[in-house]
């Protein structure tokens, strides 16, 4: 599991940073695992989905399994706006 204070390669991650807009509108359906977490995390930190399979051993098609319920709970179209 992905350190929940570094991101791959040990620089600090800056504590919900990626998601507070969203999650301060109240636009969250519902609360996002702790997978959905990381797997956002990642892609906050500019990670393709190959390398976010690889650093959480997940398939790339599970990697956009997740990416789209957390689309779906934060109500957003694309990854950018997650």
């Amino acid at each position: 599991m992905v350190d929940q204070h570094r991101l791959p390669g040990g620089a600090p991650f800056p504590e919900h940073a990626a998601v507070a807009p969203t999650l301060a509108a109240g636009a969250c359906v519902s609360p996002l695992t702790a997978r959905e977490y990381d797997v956002l995390r990642l892609v906050a930190a500019g990670h393709t989905n190959l390398e976010i399979g690889a650093e959480l051993n997940l398939s790339v098609n599970t990697v956009k399994t997740y990416l789209r319920e957390v689309m779906r709970k934060l109500g957003t179209r694309n990854r950018a706006q997650s």
